[in-house]
């Protein structure tokens, strides 16, 4: 405003600036009486904003047209690998003095969250964040378990772990085989034959175990015990009988579960009791053991000859028994009297007396009615000895049945 002419005394001149710049000075001047202005003329300054920092894992960029961080300028921020940009990607310094957005920061990369794995533990050190770039995480598994995989995963730049996640699985114990004439159950609660699988052994009917019934897989990976085994069971071993023999099969082992034997006697013995024997599940014969007895004669008696005179007298050997075989009578009449027939009688095999020899030569009248009833004594004997004999025979010879 220039009422007495173009900057003349009471001159008024207002300063205003364009926009993005601020007023130094007075905003009115006015020219005083002695030809100087009220106050010195102003200036316009760009407008400032506050000073941007890149932070510790980013990249300051500006672009800055009228001076650092001042109107007009534009910034962004580049962050370094492993790191992300929070916020907006640009920002602007504004008239008001201001940024037009919040200057964004660099974060580091997140990895995904990592599970603890069954039976493990999980130890994690972050230096930058749970779970984020350059976490160091260590797994070990617990007792009785081995890791499959790597112990230690670091989380990459690229938002990865350095491994797959690991897995504890469970030591493994060696298979146990069933053993022969056996059986196994076992139960598998982290696996089969591994970590805390129990089992028991068991034998069949007929045959013992031989070690411990139970055993366990332990955390090192090993049994508590040898694997046990099955043997048949033992019956007392036979002894062959006095003037007998024994045949025996041992599907096993001698004189155990199964084992069949069949007893049978020399010539001139005759067994008491059954021929066959087999050992039973329990470890006992099937029968007591039986015994060959000497085969019996009928014994001789003069008592029932004819008295005609003086009988013969009669000297006998038993080296089996009274009568039985082997054994031998001897006859020999007085010195009045002659024997006739034989003077020696031998049981035989088949029990009965027989005569050795015929003396001849005369013989009184006594002598041969002594002999002829002795004859028929002894021929009696013998067809009631063989009867027996033979129906004995026969049931000895009937075959043992193998079962």
């Amino acid at each position: 405003d220039d009422p007495l002419g173009k900057f003349s005394f009471r001159s008024s001149c207002i300063t205003t600036c364009e926009e993005g710049y601020t007023l130094r000075g007075e905003t009115t001047i006015t020219c005083l009486s002695d030809g100087n202005w009220s106050a010195p003329s102003p200036v316009c300054e760009v407008i400032r904003c506050d000073a941007l920092e890149s932070g510790q894992h980013g990249s300051l960029h500006c672009q800055d047209p009228l001076g650092k961080f001042s109107y007009g300028s534009l910034c962004w921020l580049e962050c370094g690998a492993g790191f992300t940009l929070n916020g907006s990607n640009f920002t602007s310094c504004i008239s008001q003095g201001k940024w037009s957005h919040e200057f964004p920061v660099c974060q580091a990369v997140a990895c995904d969250p990592l599970e603890t794995p069954a039976k493990s533990h999980l130890t994690c050190a972050d230096p930058l964040g749970k779970f984020s770039l350059r976490s160091s995480c260590n797994i070990t598994c617990e007792e009785g378990y081995t890791l499959r995989g790597e112990t230690t995963l670091t989380c990459l730049s690229d938002g990865n772990w350095s491994a797959p996640s690991p897995v504890c699985e469970a030591r493994q114990c060696s298979p146990l085989i069933k053993p022969s004439h056996g059986t196994v159950t076992c139960t598998h609660p982290n696996g089969q034959f591994s970590f805390g699988t129990v089992c028991e052994v068991s034998c069949q009917a007929g045959f013992k175990l031989h070690g411990t019934p139970q055993m366990e897989c332990l955390e090192m990976g090993k049994w508590t015990d040898t694997p046990p085994f099955c043997l048949a069971q033992q019956c007392p071993h036979l002894t062959v009988p006095v003037n007998g023999w024994v045949n025996c099969s041992h599907p096993h082992s001698l004189f155990s579960y199964g084992s069949q034997c069949f007893l049978g006697c020399e010539t001139g013995f005759e067994i008491t009791g059954e021929p066959g024997m087999e050992c039973s599940a329990s470890g006992n014969w099937s029968q007591e053991m039986p015994s060959c007895a000497a085969v019996r004669c009928e014994p001789l008696s003069l008592s029932h000859l004819p008295e005609l005179g003086p009988p013969p007298s009669m000297n006998c050997s038993h080296p089996h028994g009274n009568f039985s075989f082997g054994s031998q009578c001897m006859f020999q009449c007085d010195e009045s009297q002659e024997l006739s027939g034989t003077s020696q009688l031998t049981c035989t095999s088949m029990g009965a007396g027989m005569l050795m020899y015929a003396a001849v030569g005369a013989a009184s009248s006594a002598g041969l009615l002594l002999f002829g009833g002795l004859m028929f004594l002894l021929m009696r004997q013998f067809f009631k000895k063989s009867k027996k004999l033979n129906d004995s025979v026969s049931h000895l010879a009937q075959p043992f049945l193998n079962h």
